[in-house]
């Protein structure tokens, strides 16, 4: 969960520094960004991993 969110903080850092041009497409770390969006936006695996913890830590399941 940690991996995934640090990573899309520094894609979207590359992305600031390269200015206009770190929305195109035919940079890596646009492409890279968009990978890690589309998977952390369609999968929901944060909310998964918070709920999974939350459980763990107080013994309460926040899901049914």
């Amino acid at each position: 969960m940690n991996n995934v969110q640090m990573a899309l903080e520094v894609a979207r850092t590359a992305r600031d520094i390269l200015g206009g041009v770190g929305i195109l497409d035919e940079h890596q770390c646009f492409r890279h960004m968009c990978n890690l969006e589309s998977v952390s936006t369609y999968e929901g695996t944060r909310d998964i991993h918070l709920l999974v913890l939350g459980a763990a830590i107080t013994g309460l399941p926040a899901y049914s």
